[in-house]
């Protein structure tokens, strides 16, 4: 329905294998994507307060606390408010690092690792930075110092290769999909440059994208500092609050907090480009052409900043251990640091709703989806537009395909379809009466057809993944369904070929019968025979 045929099923951004996505089939797209923003948030929160609590063995304030500063760090509002909600799923990360670390004691939880970083697989280009953070926290759990000796353990390294694998045999079904899609891809993914480092470095420098220690001192402790250059909100404002009790917990407990302190200052310096000393996200830029597809730092990078300043600075509050005896200055000291903090936090980051950049007052907010009736007979349109807007939405409610799809594909494939019609903006409305309304193409033959004039094509049934055509044939010939060509297409008669980038079917028979077409995605099937067929090893080798 989209690009005249597109496979969304291995696009980065298709959440047809997530979980969160049955919200959406539930309760409908507006309010299921709430829900999910909501789910992740509080998901996130929990995850913070296991991890702290029950895997590190914080106190219940120091757990607490840890967990709301997670929670309420404007990092996240403002990547929903810049609308990347893929990102926000990066919130599920201290979830991964409580199962992680106590997988080497419980293999299960080498399971339930698999399970969290497969949601990080699925949302395509987050899962790279997910696992460089999973790889480093392997490599410093393998040292230990055990009588003033360090000595390496391999045990967490073997649990990383194991999570890794299963979680990415786990989301085979949408690795396989994804890499097929990339092989048909026709252009670059972002920018013309971005196989150069030099160039891809000095634009998102230019873009305000790196970060220096002033940048880092004002996203972490100014409110009014939230814009980076390109104009987009980027921040994760904490307080001074947590950060004093960083230090002070990473002095107090350097030991406890010294593989959380090496994992900041590394990912201090990968967000930091070019603009460090030593620049290692240029290291891991030439390590894989996978890291080509980062170029937004401070979107990849600073979750792992402010969750690591979270996760130590809960650690300050052991020190009200030492005072426990004296349960109201116990109390009423970690109630006025754990009020103030999420007080400044929550009433600071109530800009992002209120603030007249964000416009939410515009009308796919304030309004209800208008109702729709979908035609009767699906066909496709071609936008004389280039903005992005939200009628893209409209027409496929419609059922009505969009050739030249405006929306952020990333992936581009070459489009070969014919629009029945040229359609402006607002056009949506005329969809059920489009005659004398919009313009109309020339060059439109019909969703099927035969070059041969002599046979007749009838569409019965279109959807994605089914096709159903009644013809006419008096003499063999070649039927084109206006759809792009792709390998995966099976007919239950004559044989798939390509006419002019078409789909299209010959029938050297002549009659009057069926075609019927379906999409079969071998990619997908094999993926989830792979799926299937480790989660089935992995439970055999823990039962016995």
């Amino acid at each position: 329905m989209i690009c005249g045929g597109y496979p969304t099923i291995g696009h980065p951004y298709d959440d047809s294998l997530n979980p969160f996505f049955l919200f959406a089939l539930m309760f409908g797209e507006l309010t299921g994507i709430r829900l999910v923003v909501f789910s992740i948030f509080l998901l996130g929160g929990l995850g913070m307060f296991y991890l702290t609590r029950y895997v590190l063995n914080y106190n219940l304030p120091g757990a607490f606390f840890s967990a709301a500063t997670f929670a309420l760090c404007s990092h996240g509002a403002c990547q929903f408010t810049e609308g990347n909600l893929e990102k926000l799923y990066l919130y599920l990360l201290p979830w991964l690092l409580a199962f992680f670390i106590k997988a080497k004691n419980n293999p299960r939880f080498i399971i339930t690792s698999s399970l969290v970083l497969s949601m990080f697989l699925i949302k395509g280009i987050i899962s790279i930075s997910v696992l460089v953070f999973l790889f480093l926290l392997a490599c410093l759990y393998s040292v230990e110092i055990k009588e003033h000796r360090f000595r390496i353990n391999f045990s967490y390294m073997l649990i990383f290769l194991m999570v890794v694998c299963l979680a990415v045999s786990l989301c085979a079904p949408k690795i396989l999909s994804t890499l097929q899609l990339l092989a048909q891809k026709e252009r670059f993914l972002h920018w013309p440059f971005e196989n150069s480092y030099t160039a891809i470095s000095q634009y998102t420098a230019g873009q305000g994208r790196l970060l220096s220690l002033s940048r880092l001192y004002e996203s972490l402790l100014v409110k009014d500092v939230y814009l980076n250059r390109a104009g987009d909100f980027s921040q994760m404002y904490l307080g001074y609050i947590p950060v004093t009790l960083f230090f002070l917990s990473a002095l107090m407990y350097c030991r406890k907090t010294i593989r959380f302190i090496v994992i900041l200052a590394v990912f201090i310096i990968i967000a930091s480009g070019s603009n460090s000393p030593v620049d290692l996200f240029k290291l891991l830029w030439h390590i894989h052409p996978i890291f080509h597809t980062i170029w937004k730092l401070d979107d990849a990078f600073y979750i792992y900043i402010f969750s690591t300043i979270c996760i130590v600075s809960g650690g300050a509050f052991l020190l009200l251990d030492r005072i426990k005896e004296d349960r109201r200055l116990y109390r009423y000291t970690a109630f006025i640091l754990i009020f103030s903090s999420i007080s400044n936090m929550f009433f600071t980051n109530q800009r992002y709703l209120l603030h007249p950049d964000i416009k939410l007052s515009e009308p796919q907010f304030d309004r209800e989806i208008p109702r729709i009736t979908p035609v009767k007979s699906f066909f496709q349109v071609q936008e004389n537009y280039t903005e992005k807007t939200k009628e893209d939405y409209f027409y496929l409610r419609s059922n009505v395909g969009i050739v030249n799809f405006q929306q952020d594909l990333i992936i581009k494939i070459g489009t070969h379809a014919i629009p029945k019609y040229f359609v402006n903006k607002g056009d949506y409305e005329y969809l059920s009466h489009p005659e004398g309304r919009l313009e109309l193409n020339p060059k439109y033959k019909g969703e099927v057809f035969f070059p041969n004039e002599e046979n007749q094509a009838h569409l019965q049934y279109f959807s994605p993944n089914e096709i159903r055509i009644r013809v006419i044939s008096k003499k063999p010939g070649q039927l084109v369904i206006n759809q792009n060509y792709h390998k995966d297409w099976k007919t239950n008669r004559g044989s798939i070929g390509s006419y002019q980038g078409l789909l299209s079917v010959s029938l050297p028979q002549i009659g009057a019968y069926e075609v019927v077409l379906k999409y079969v995605p071998l990619n997908f099937y094999l993926g989830c025979i792979i799926s299937f067929a480790a989660l089935a090893c992995f439970f055999a080798i823990l039962k016995f």
